[in-house]
């Protein structure tokens, strides 16, 4: 079922971006190791989960931290 999940939402973006989609951001920030799992088989190369924080050279790229962009300018998050 996790795989189904997936490839449909996966099909679905590629479908609406005309690109192919290789990064996940899990929803909600749930995880665990059959995702992980899942989502390197499924050919993704990379996700994000919901913890705030910096991602490092030593971060495993399966779970990296997402930044919060609010309102501010983006110059003041270093884009």
């Amino acid at each position: 079922k996790i795989e189904t999940e997936i490839m449909m939402a996966k099909q679905q973006l590629e479908d609406h971006l005309g690109k192919p989609v290789s990064i996940f951001a899990y929803p909600y920030g749930s995880k665990d190791s059959r995702v992980i799992s899942a989502l390197i088989g499924d050919g993704f190369s990379a996700a994000f989960s919901t913890i705030p924080g910096k991602i490092q050279c030593d971060s495993f790229i399966m779970t990296l931290h997402r930044t919060r962009i609010g309102n501010g300018a983006l110059a003041s998050y270093g884009l």
